[in-house]
């Protein structure tokens, strides 16, 4: 089982609906995926630097992200690439259809 199964095991649609709209509710988080929509893909350095806020802040906003699934990571040396993770993106946006 992914990281990703093991997390929304056990969750409801509706309940994975609220955990991404609260994940989507602020303009940083959404900023960044507008970011990475636009790259494919980028690291913390290349995220922080084009948003003009700290490190730390971002990193944030990016574990957010990633605890609800909408963003995956993978290794590159000694670098961690961001990613969205399309898969997940078209759950979202079918089950938000279904809910509307």
């Amino acid at each position: 089982m992914t990281a990703y199964e093991q997390l929304i095991a056990g969750k409801t649609k509706v309940d994975r609906a609220k955990e991404i709209a609260r994940a989507l509710d602020h303009p940083t988080r959404m900023s960044i995926l507008e970011i990475l929509h636009a790259k494919g893909r980028a690291t913390v350095t290349d995220l922080f630097m084009a948003m003009r806020m700290d490190q730390s802040t971002c990193s944030m906003h990016l574990s957010i992200l990633r605890k609800c699934g909408l963003v995956v990571t993978s290794r590159d040396g000694k670098f961690i690439i961001y990613q969205i993770d399309e898969r997940v993106l078209g759950g979202v946006v079918e089950t938000f259809s279904q809910l509307l």
